[in-house]
């Protein structure tokens, strides 16, 4: 097990995402004239992904003695809010305009109050990420469960947030359930923390290429 999972081949698949995230948003940045209104929010996702990543390695790496918590106590809620106003869209069916406007109003409070009084701007927002990641399976699951009440069938592989959904359900259950969870109870450096970070670097790029799926299919009009 430790020829796999270990330091080297974890930064192999870092190295792989370094790239491939911005992959995304280049192809969307090509084909943002034949984007519906969702893919061009899933674009938005892709690019703030892309910068996000570039904008904390640059500050982590070139700024001396400087930390980069804060870049994720701002990418947090953005992010929040352009899958919010995705969802918002697509669950317009099951879920009222005034359930929407509370999650999003909760959710902003407590990463305002998260940054300010509970996680500092020197740590990483994980309760963000927790809260975030709770939220976004739930929708991931409503969406799905949204498709078996349609009562004429209708392909999914032009859905771009068939592709989006897969993607986000993959990767954030496994934050909740590899990242957050293991990294508080394991002990650093061992096998099993090896597992999970390569696992959720895994899973990393599976949400990058369930974005880059999102925005080449064409979805019938």
């Amino acid at each position: 097990m430790g020829e796999i999972f270990n330091e080297s081949t974890r930064q192999f698949l870092v190295n792989i995402y370094a790239w491939y995230v911005f992959v995304p948003a280049v192809v969307g940045f090509f084909l943002l004239k034949r984007l519906n209104k969702i893919q061009k929010l899933i674009f938005y996702i892709a690019l703030l992904s892309a910068i996000n990543h570039k904008v904390s390695q640059i500050v982590r790496n070139v700024v001396e003695d400087h930390y980069n918590g804060w870049v994720y106590h701002i990418y947090v809620p953005i992010l929040f809010w352009l899958t919010w106003r995705t969802y918002k869209e697509e669950l317009k069916d099951i879920y009222s305009e005034r359930f929407f406007q509370i999650l999003l109003g909760v959710c902003l409070s407590f990463f305002v109050l998260n940054s300010f009084y509970i996680q500092n701007l020197r740590l990483i927002p994980t309760n963000g990420i927790f809260v975030i990641s709770g939220v976004f399976i739930f929708w991931g699951f409503s969406y799905f469960y949204s498709l078996l009440k349609q009562s004429q069938f209708k392909s999914l592989e032009k859905e771009p947030v068939f592709w989006f959904t897969t993607g986000v359900l993959m990767y954030y259950s496994s934050t909740v359930l590899i990242f957050l969870l293991v990294y508080n109870y394991l002990e650093q450096g061992s096998e099993a923390t090896y597992i999970a970070a390569i696992l959720n670097a895994f899973f990393n790029l599976i949400l990058v290429t369930s974005y880059l799926i999102s925005l080449w299919v064409k979805p019938p009009k």
